[in-house]
């Protein structure tokens, strides 16, 4: 299996540019896509904290929750992942979450 995962922040633009999101979906079998701020500790402590204007509750406030959304009802290779509790602790915490949610479908992987 080939398996990809974005920890995504406002990325909408990105995704859309030169149709990428597209490019990922056709490319590989499963697509975890983890969005929302990360804390800064962990890895991420160096960061300083995110200013609430950058963010909607913790998640995405340039119509990226509702475009991965739309894209894990249409596609059944993308999964999205959000906290439970809205702020992910540090990056950590989200690649850790994706690795969980891809063990869920395979043990062994080419992971991007």
């Amino acid at each position: 299996m080939r398996i990809a995962f974005t920890i995504l922040l406002n990325g909408k633009r990105h995704l859309l540019h030169n149709d990428y999101y597209k490019k990922i979906i056709k490319s590989f079998d499963k697509w975890v896509i983890v969005e929302g701020v990360a804390g800064n500790t962990g890895s991420t402590s160096w960061c300083k904290k995110l200013p609430k204007t950058l963010h909607n509750n913790y998640l995405s406030n340039d119509g990226t929750t509702q475009f991965i959304d739309e894209l894990a009802q249409k596609y059944s290779n993308v999964k999205v992942v959000r906290s439970l509790t809205g702020l992910w602790e540090n990056k950590d915490q989200q690649v850790n979450a994706a690795i969980a949610e891809i063990k869920k479908t395979s043990n062994s992987c080419f992971l991007w």
